[in-house]
């Protein structure tokens, strides 16, 4: 009889110990190059948490996922996520004093939809719209305490169609046409008593033909001209 002897290998179980996650990298150490970022003498585009005055992540060289830019004062500048290396999502920016300097959405890279705008003392300067990074649709620039100084459209990043701007009694200044981003019509500008002040034509953004001119109390002044390609002829 024989007996039939079954060998098993054997595996041995070497315990290695927990793996050790790579230490953060303080982003004065890190250099651009071509787009990509890498840690200071290497050739390896970096993987891995940034810390410092920029607070992220990068992928293979590239901004990737939430990040945060401080001033040199500790106060938050900027933050919102990036994307393959490309701003997208919801963005806001900060003045050095912590109010708030801007906000608005990126989509691949590039500005879209509402945007608004803040001075340094956190009062609303301006806010429209925009469209593959360009300004596109209605905009509304303010004076201080919230009157309307300037409104009108954007199409394609240019002024186009009925613009008016107003002086800070909530009185019309002035009021024309844009197209493609140039003064062309009839324009006219007002006193801040509502009285006429000038009008006259555009062509291709510059004064054409017989500009008059008047007083505050609205009589004609003496300062009438006629202009030939935005040069006065008379």
């Amino acid at each position: 009889m024989f007996m039939r002897y079954v060998t098993f290998p054997v595996v041995l179980l070497v315990f290695m110990g927990p793996v050790q996650a790579e230490e953060p990298v303080k982003w004065d150490n890190l250099m651009e190059r071509a787009g990509l970022y890498y840690k200071k003498s290497t050739d390896v585009p970096y993987t891995g948490e940034i810390t410092g005055q920029m607070q992220g992540r990068l992928e293979d060289g590239l901004f990737d996922g939430p990040w945060v830019f401080n001033h040199s004062n500790g106060e938050i500048g900027l933050q919102g996520d990036y994307r393959n290396g490309q701003r997208e999502g919801s963005w806001e920016f900060y003045h050095e004093n912590g109010l708030l300097k801007y906000k608005g959405s990126y989509k691949t890279g590039k500005k879209q939809g509402l945007w608004h705008f803040y001075t340094y003392d956190g009062e609303l300067l301006e806010k429209g719209d925009y469209s593959n990074g360009e300004k596109d649709g209605p905009w509304v620039a303010y004076h201080y305490y919230g009157q309307v100084r300037v409104k009108g459209r954007y199409r394609n990043g240019k002024e186009e169609g009925l613009w008016a701007s107003f002086h800070y009694n909530g009185r019309l200044r002035s009021e024309g046409n844009y197209e493609n981003g140039q003064k062309v019509g009839s324009w006219a500008s007002y006193h801040e008593n509502g009285q006429l002040k000038t009008k006259g034509n555009y062509k291709n953004g510059q004064r054409d033909g017989p500009w008059d001119v008047y007083d505050k109390d609205g009589t004609i002044g003496q300062m009438s001209r006629t202009y030939k390609d935005g040069v006065k002829v008379d």
